[in-house]
């Protein structure tokens, strides 16, 4: 693949920053070690010459994480440049609680998606995933009105991990559900990936929370949904309720048999910084600042080809493995 197709095919997922203005015991940092947690910001000189190279080369998705990204100090610098560049289709992952009025009223709108790390209508609940406060709780909930209010509708998507014993009963479900069918937002249910051993006895399966939203009252819609070209890496189910729709998802990031889909359909991972990191289980980055710094466009270029190439070489070796073994 050359740099346009891959630009064109795979999302850029930035993490602008790994703090956060929560503490979820289960965060998954992104698949960066939690000891970076709190202690990184992307150069935001740094960035905006990348995010120019990359547009300049066909640059299709672009996805803004963290940590929480609102809580980068550029952010809303970040916002308008990627307005004003016009990359098609930009996702923003965040938590909700540090979104701002005139943001939401002006440059937000331009986002494709506004993905909402939801997981629960009560404090009490939200405060046993998150160590949040009731502050913070009540700032969440007055940023999603406003979004409501202010016409987001589909664009906006609720994300629920739902862990056992936690946030995972009918109740917990259903009022998720309840506030997306009320401000016509879209909703998303994600199989926990475990940080820890202890957080294995956790996790709901996907096939128990399909039975869960059945029990429920939501609608199964049958179609041949896939996830860039492939239904093994990210396996994705899709549900109705009411007036709005969502999905029931797993990441089988980690599980040796999904490798080759990963090569098909991982999106293109950049550190706050300023890392590319093809796979989350491997220590294996490239770093970009010194070809930023010396305005190398083609070592970059080259680098995030060298990502998918890296991943082409894990199904290799796979494969090499398992030809060794038959052999024996």
């Amino acid at each position: 693949m050359d740099i346009k197709e891959i630009l064109n095919r795979f999302p850029i997922r930035i993490a602008v920053t790994n703090y956060c203005n929560l503490d979820c015991f289960f965060c998954s940092n992104e698949g960066m070690s939690t000891t970076q947690k709190n202690m990184e910001h992307i150069d935001n000189t740094r960035l905006s010459y990348l995010l120019d190279v990359l547009n300049k080369q066909g640059l299709n998705h672009l996805s803004i994480t963290g940590g929480d990204p609102v809580v980068y100090p550029e952010f809303s610098e970040l916002i308008k440049e990627v307005v004003s560049v016009k990359i098609p289709v930009v996702y923003l992952h965040t938590n909700g609680i540090g979104l701002q009025k005139d943001m939401i009223r002006e440059d937000l709108h331009h986002l494709t998606k506004i993905a909402i790390s939801y997981h629960a209508s009560d404090f009490s609940t939200w405060n046993t995933l998150t160590s949040g406060s009731s502050a913070q709780f009540a700032k969440r909930k007055e940023n999603i009105e406003m979004l409501a209010s202010e016409g987001y509708g589909r664009s906006v998507e609720i994300k629920h991990i739902p862990i056992r014993g936690i946030n995972d009963s009918e109740n917990n479900i259903f009022d998720t559900l309840e506030l997306c069918a009320s401000y016509g937002f879209r909703f998303k249910f994600l199989k926990l990936e475990p940080t820890k051993q202890t957080q294995h006895q956790m996790v709901i399966g996907k096939g128990e929370m399909e039975k869960i939203l059945e029990d429920i009252g939501c609608k199964r819609i049958d179609m041949d949904l896939q996830f860039r070209g492939q239904k093994e890496y990210v396996p994705v189910s899709v549900f109705s309720y009411k007036n709005v729709k969502g999905v029931v998802a797993e990441i089988n990031c980690g599980d040796k048999t999904t490798c080759e889909q990963c090569y098909n359909s991982n999106e293109i991972f950049i550190t706050p910084d300023l890392k590319l990191k093809p796979c989350h289980v491997s220590e294996y980055s490239i770093d970009l600042k010194s070809m930023i710094d010396n305005k190398k466009e083609k070592d970059i270029l080259d680098s995030i080809i060298n990502t998918r190439s890296f991943l082409y070489s894990r199904i290799l070796e796979r494969k090499s493995r398992m030809d060794d073994t038959n052999e024996k």
